[in-house]
């Protein structure tokens, strides 16, 4: 079960999105300040979607390219996925420590 913040697919309500952006920045400092080695999708970043497809490896469309326009269009998720890996690299505290 999912939820889409009251909206399912995309949308143009700013308190949708607003909202959006919060979680998507909220779980991605909970997985880049965690212990162990964060996984993270090819376009976590930009807010790249496979529009609800969890398995895109058999298709050969769309649904499992990269958009590089996401990129400009989501600059702010860009910038703050970029501080926090930095964040992580130089706070190693945070990192599993080595046996």
């Amino acid at each position: 079960m999912s939820w889409n913040c009251g909206v399912e697919g995309e949308t143009e309500g700013p308190e949708v999105e607003i909202l959006r952006e919060r979680q998507i920045k909220n779980f991605a400092a909970i997985l880049l300040l965690s212990i162990g080695v964060p996984m993270i999708c090819m376009g976590d970043e930009v807010r790249r979607t496979q529009k609800g497809n969890n398995n895109a490896y058999c298709q050969k469309n769309e649904t499992s390219w990269f958009d590089w326009n996401l990129v400009e269009k989501n600059r702010d998720i860009f910038c703050f996925w970029k501080l926090m890996i930095d964040f992580r690299k130089h706070h190693t505290t945070i990192l599993r420590p080595s046996i």
